[in-house]
């Protein structure tokens, strides 16, 4: 709005938003029927998703099928899903490829009690936090990076910089963490890391592989 009209400053789009009762209408309108895009396209690879929030979309994907009795996700329940998901269209995108699934009413890392999601105080562990599966190919070229610029292990503040960075794609997405941690550059990459952190990982990557599997 602040370019689409020209103003000086922020401050004067926001007075003329709070001025036009019908503007105010339409950005609502405009922005819950935005939201609930992100969120058909979230329900649509809910079997892809990752970070903590992946597996309870899927659940909830696979638990408005079943009410349905429908063997594959038709329009209608795929639009329920959305809107459970989306709480009517106000899900929160924290940046392009992650979304937050908290609702006002739960509590959370960013803001430490109940409320509107703090976007600029995202934590990747947070169990709200959802990574789209469209961002799984950024993934995998950020761990190819850092295993292309991780340092050696004499610069041991750098390398450990790297790999709190690797941990921190590798949690992202299951079946990337499974393909990955197989590798032997990330075997070695991870050399040195706690042994509960490498733990947490590899059990995930069991726990999807035996999923998959199923």
């Amino acid at each position: 709005m602040f370019d689409i009209l020209g103003h000086r400053d922020p401050e004067m789009t926001l007075n003329y938003i709070l001025s036009d009762p019908d503007l105010q209408d339409e950005i609502r309108k405009i922005a819950t029927e935005t939201n609930m895009a992100i969120s058909k396209s979230v329900v649509e690879s809910a079997s892809r998703n990752g970070g903590p929030a992946g597996p309870e979309v899927a659940d909830l994907v696979q638990r408005v099928a079943a009410r349905s009795a429908e063997s594959e996700m038709g329009v209608d329940s795929m639009n329920e899903a959305a809107e459970i998901l989306s709480m009517n269209g106000q899900v929160t995108m924290i940046k392009p490829g992650v979304l937050c699934t908290k609702t006002a009413k739960q509590h959370g890392p960013c803001t430490k009690k109940a409320g509107i999601p703090d976007i600029g105080n995202c934590s990747a562990g947070c169990s709200h936090r959802l990574e789209h599966a469209a961002a799984s190919s950024d993934c995998v070229k950020a761990i190819e990076r850092i295993l292309t610029e991780i340092s050696p292990p004499d610069h041991a503040m750098m390398r450990g910089w790297w790999q709190s960075q690797l941990v921190n794609q590798l949690r992202k997405f299951p079946a990337v963490r499974l393909r990955y941690l197989s590798d032997d550059r990330v075997r070695s990459a991870l050399a040195g890391v706690d042994a509960a952190v490498l733990d947490s990982m590899t059990s995930t990557a069991e726990e999807h592989s035996g999923a998959v599997a199923a």
